[in-house]
């Protein structure tokens, strides 16, 4: 889940994955964004061992429509989409 405040994003899940790696969070944004290349919000080691709760506040850049977490591999290389949440609009 994405919680927006005035200047941050509260992320929020809990995951489990079946690799060791990495999850990384991706601010994605909308397609008539200036920048239509996803920024890295962060990467946070995960183990097949035991669930991943991810609780964290970020600061997404301008444009963001959702965020994206993704699931790498010990080497680097992406194995797939974990989930997506979608940023509500800051009231």
């Amino acid at each position: 889940s994405v919680q927006v405040t005035d200047k941050l994003a509260h992320v929020r899940g809990l995951f489990g994955v079946f690799q060791g790696g990495t999850i990384e969070l991706l601010a994605m944004p909308g397609t008539d964004a200036k920048q239509n290349k996803p920024t890295s919000l962060g990467s946070y080691y995960v183990t097949p061992l035991e669930a991943m709760p991810l609780d964290v506040e970020v600061r997404l850049p301008n444009g963001t429509t959702h965020v994206m977490a993704i699931v790498r591999d010990a080497m680097g290389k992406e194995i797939g989409e974990l989930d997506r949440a979608l940023v509500p609009a800051n009231k």
